[in-house]
């Protein structure tokens, strides 16, 4: 007679191994059926000629890449197991591992991507100025690993795993966002306080780290908070490298004030044009840093994007002048609330541009298949609950809060292949497209508070420029007081009331 805990040990492991069993045979299932799968659509591709699976998935790469794809039906569902890495097909669009093709007619290989989007502002507290907020856009290859911000793993543990070790991975996943959900809605749990989003995104300043900085860097490009880049009376060149090295990788370089309000969609409603100081005002870009310098850099970056599998895909902001920031502060009741709406229909924009289509750039590819989309923005004041808000500018989706709290508010939406994840946090700068987003925030107001003080000087004599801020506001409001009433503009298009 086996001892108790012996015989219990026995009937463990007789579980273990007929789990293990079970999952082999799923696992085998899988791979049997995506290569069926595979195998009828290949035959549509290549012809039905006496070759392996694998040897025909190499003749597909091979036309790809001579343009020579023949068509086939979209809409063919495929399984994510093969020996080759994922399949996936959208509208026109079949991905073999990490290659793209185009089976309408022409072809390309295009890495599959994750999208990255930073958001901030600069200008919520002056009275004087309009406010900005401001949104970069990445894509990053969904390789077999990314340089992350924690936790990255191996790139060779990442290339071997198997179709099982994949399975088991997405248990363990699933595992562990049940336990997640269960946390939400159990408060005392264990897990009530994940890591930070970004812990778990692509740190771009890795990738990057050959040609980008985390602050003031003599060759490098700064990029960072713009309080660290940017100080009143020192200049806009360290602001200039960051937003002008983007733009050159966009193919949209700013030769002036209206070059750069264009490209950056910045102004769509035209406001500009109804507001005295910006009538003539038109300024050359760059203003500090030499146009030379801005090239240089900004062949450095793409260079180093290309290697990298990362690029800059979009750079959008949003001026919100005294007239419309009054407006939406008596709409929504307050100016964090103005700034929440500007913030996430401005994310709302560029998440629907940026799915439709993909800007002109140094790198020529076609538009984006669904991928997941990872959003980046600084805290709001101390407001913690978003969803709402979210609710509003995305109601054909159910948004998923995750945690909500002082230094982090989390939510989730969409399918999983284009899951959408967004995070108000503190320190959002600490993710490179939220800082890129800070400094062209910035660059965008310091530039506006150009145009508004060169007005205003040249009428008032001995007049000192100012910020915008509240003490030195109103000293410089009661200095151009009469020449306002004589040039007969309203206050509600000089003054913020909040």
């Amino acid at each position: 007679m086996l001892p108790h805990h012996l015989n219990e040990f026995l009937i463990l492991a007789h579980l273990v191994k007929n789990l293990l069993a079970m999952i082999e045979v799923v696992r085998q299932g899988c791979m049997d059926l995506a290569q069926r799968q595979m195998g009828q659509l290949l035959d549509d591709l290549v012809g039905r000629q006496p070759m392996n699976f694998s040897q025909r998935v190499d003749v597909l790469h091979a036309r790809a890449r001579a343009g020579n794809v023949r068509p086939i039906l979209a809409g063919t569902v495929l399984s994510d197991f093969n020996v080759r890495g994922n399949f996936c097909l959208h509208d026109n669009i079949i991905a073999l591992g990490h290659e793209i093709v185009d089976v309408a007619g022409s072809s390309a290989i295009l890495p599959l991507m994750e999208l990255l989007i930073g958001m901030d502002e600069a200008g919520y507290g002056p009275n004087l100025g309009p406010l900005v907020v401001a949104a970069t856009a990445w894509s990053v290859e969904e390789r077999g690993t990314r340089d992350r911000g924690q936790g990255a793993r191996s790139e060779e543990n990442c290339e071997l795993l198997t179709p099982a070790g994949r399975l088991l991975s997405n248990v363990a996943l699933a595992s562990k966002t049940i336990a997640r959900k269960s946390a939400i809605r159990n408060p005392q749990s264990k897990i009530d306080n994940p890591p930070s989003a970004i812990d778990d995104l692509p740190d771009l300043y890795h990738v990057l780290r050959g040609v980008v900085a985390r602050g003031l860097h003599a060759e490098r490009i700064g990029i960072a908070d713009s309080k660290v880049l940017y100080k009143p009376g020192q200049g806009l060149r360290q602001l200039e490298r960051g937003v002008h090295a983007a733009q050159y990788c966009l193919r949209q370089p700013s030769k002036c004030w209206s070059d750069l309000i264009s490209h950056c969609a910045a102004d769509p409603n035209g406001h500009v044009s109804n507001i005295p100081w910006h009538e003539e005002f038109n300024c050359d870009l760059p203003v500090d840093a030499p146009a030379e310098e801005l090239s240089s850099l900004g062949e450095k970056l793409v260079e180093a994007c290309a290697a990298k599998g990362a690029r800059p895909v979009a750079l959008r902001a949003r001026l919100v002048f005294p007239a419309e920031f009054n407006d939406l502060t008596e709409r929504y009741g307050s100016k964090g609330a103005a700034l929440s709406h500007v913030t996430v229909g401005l994310l709302r924009e560029i998440v629907n541009d940026i799915r439709d289509r993909v800007p002109p750039s140094a790198f020529p590819l076609p538009p984006f298949p669904p991928s997941p989309i990872s959003i980046v923005c600084d805290k709001h004041g101390g407001r913690n609950y978003y969803g709402a808000l979210l609710q509003h500018h995305f109601p054909e989706h159910w948004i998923e809060p995750v945690r909500e709290g002082s230094r982090e508010s989390r939510y989730e939406w969409g399918p999983v292949e284009s899951r959408t994840r967004v995070s108000f946090r503190v320190g959002g700068e600490a993710f490179l497209p939220t800082a890129l987003a800070s400094m062209t925030a910035k660059y965008l107001r310091e530039l506006a508070m150009r145009a508004f003080n060169e007005f205003w000087c040249a009428r008032v004599p001995s007049l000192k420029p100012t910020a915008g801020y509240p003490l030195d506001a109103r000293r410089f409001r009661q200095e151009i007081a009469a020449k306002q009433r004589e040039l007969d503009i309203e206050d509600h298009v000089l003054w913020r009331n909040r």
